[in-house]
Parts: structure tokens; C-alpha cells; sequence
């Protein structure tokens, strides 16, 4: 399972997901050559590790995540 990134398009609201369904997208994905991120598990909350930094992200559908402080979404397929 790979995330495509995209600007959000406007303004977007959480979705409820069920907490087992977060598990399927932690790990380390790479974004570009030499440039990866990983996806981490705290409770309820996935969170992203870019550069060092980390971000919260949000769900906006079963597969669809965005994050509130950088203009991006991650779309988690199969």
C-alpha cells in the first residue's frame, strides 16, 4: 500500500475511522528517490514523519488522510 500526495481540495472535515483500520497504513513510504516518510500510530491519532518533524493527520475518508498544517492529503491504495 503506497500514499499518493495531493494538495487538498478546500476545506475539509475529520471522518470517523475505526481505530484497527490505522494499523494498515503505518510503515515507511517513499515519496521520491532518497526522500521517505513514515506513518506512525499514537492511540487513535496517525501521525506523519517528515524531515525530523512530525505532523497529525486527519481522516477524510476510509483511505484519504490530509494535514492541517501543511497544504497536503495522503491517499493510501492498495
Amino acid at each position: 500500500m503506497a500514499p499518493s500526495v495531493a494538495p487538498p481540495a478546500g476545506s475539509v472535515q475529520p471522518f470517523h475511522l475505526f481505530s484497527r483500520r490505522l494499523d494498515d497504513y503505518v510503515g515507511a513510504y517513499q515519496l521520491a528517490p532518497g526522500r521517505l516518510i513514515r506513518v506512525l500510530r499514537k492511540g487513535d491519532q496517525l501521525i506523519a514523519e517528515l524531515s525530523g518533524k512530525m505532523f497529525p493527520l486527519f481522516p477524510e475518508s476510509e483511505t484519504t488522510f490530509f494535514m492541517r498544517l501543511i497544504d497536503m492529503t495522503f491517499r493510501f491504495e492498495a
